[in-house]
């Protein structure tokens, strides 16, 4: 496997599952919905990688009318906690389910969109998710990444212990051999796997 197995990602995954972290990952996740909003259409189907909590999946869901969304992580207490939400919901057009992004059980040309942010850095060959995604992406269709750099953040004012977390949490990630820094590589990466880029 080079994504960290179930129970592996249950007891070494970067952020953790405490509260206060949930919250600041809903936060964040919402802070940069804007960035996926202008791609949405009705009638599309999308699939989104590493879903999380839901909270994005959820938010594409409102955006494509009859479309259909899919929210894939490899996390079963996460997959489990999304579904009983959408019990709890009006949402119509969405499922969750456990899958690997090296592995994905989805027909090759399935998705007008594949989606996902801050999962590539987790993951030891981001070439090969990469590769995967375009599968089960339609020809015509559209590939979402958005990825760290954490070797290049900057506080101001100056905090060491913030310098020191972020310190710590490039260690941990560099461990189980992802990479905190790979959003500057994104541009390689996609063209080595066969992306056409569009501005």
């Amino acid at each position: 496997m080079h994504l960290r197995n179930e129970s592996e990602m249950n007891n070494n995954y970067s952020f953790g599952y405490d509260s206060n972290v949930l919250d600041y990952l809903s936060y964040r996740a919402l802070k940069t919905f804007g960035f996926v909003l202008p791609h949405l259409k009705l009638g599309l189907k999308v699939l989104e990688c590493g879903c999380g909590l839901g909270i994005i999946t959820f938010e594409i869901a409102k955006n494509i009318g009859d479309g259909f969304v899919t929210g894939i992580d490899i996390d079963k207490n996460l997959i489990d906690s999304n579904n009983e939400k959408i019990k709890t919901s009006n949402s119509k057009n969405i499922k969750f389910e456990q899958a690997d992004i090296l592995d994905l059980p989805y027909h090759d040309n399935s998705f007008d969109i594949v989606y996902m942010q801050a999962l590539l850095f987790h993951v030891n060959d981001p070439s090969a998710a990469l590769r995967e995604a375009r599968r089960v992406l339609k020809d015509n269709g559209t590939i979402l990444v958005k990825e760290p750099t954490m070797d290049r953040m900057v506080f101001s004012p100056e905090n060491p212990v913030l310098e020191e977390l972020i310190d710590l949490f490039r260690r941990a990630v560099r461990s189980y051999g992802g990479d905190p820094s790979i959003g500057r590589k994104l541009w390689e990466l996609l063209n080595e796997t066969g992306y056409l880029m569009r501005f």
